[in-house]
């Protein structure tokens, strides 16, 4: 799977070799850390849940994502499904 976890935080324009004015958006990425590791056992299926931010309002938060931040420092939260059986 290929993805980025951040926050957008705006557009800007660049110009190529050919002077082509081209729209980007600015993204923030990283640190990301992995949150929680789910198990076939466990789960029914694998997946890392990813986070990046720290959590600045428990009030912004529902209660069953709150016992994942507990144990974790972030805010956003990515599942990505299919990990190799290697994991960290």
């Amino acid at each position: 799977m290929t993805g980025i976890l951040g926050r957008k935080l705006g557009m800007t324009q660049v110009f190529d070799e050919n002077g082509r004015l081209w729209p980007v958006t600015v993204v923030e990425a990283g640190p990301c850390g992995i949150v929680q590791i789910k198990t076939k056992e466990n789960d029914g299926y694998e997946s890392v849940k990813m986070g990046f931010q720290e959590v600045r309002k428990e009030n912004r938060v529902d209660r069953p994502t709150k016992g994942i931040y507990k144990k974790s420092w972030s805010e956003s939260v990515q599942d990505y499904e299919g990990i190799p059986d290697g994991r960290p």
